[in-house]
């Protein structure tokens, strides 16, 4: 059960503290352009697990010959 989650924490951990250092690091006209360049791959990220671990709903049956 944990080992299922594991990844997306790891995301939620990542962009949490990325968004943080941005918005308190950078100046107001970079920290929105950045975070939307992080903001991406990490949705891109999510959308790749997600559809990793989802579970075949599908299962192709063998036609009888």
């Amino acid at each position: 059960m944990i080992r299922r989650w594991l990844p997306y924490l790891l995301v939620a951990i990542v962009f949490i503290v990325s968004v943080i250092f941005i918005f308190d690091r950078l100046d107001p006209p970079f920290n929105v352009l950045v975070s939307v360049f992080i903001i991406l791959p990490l949705a891109i990220l999510v959308r790749y697990v997600t559809q990793r671990l989802r579970p075949r709903d599908v299962i192709e049956e063998t036609e009888e010959v």
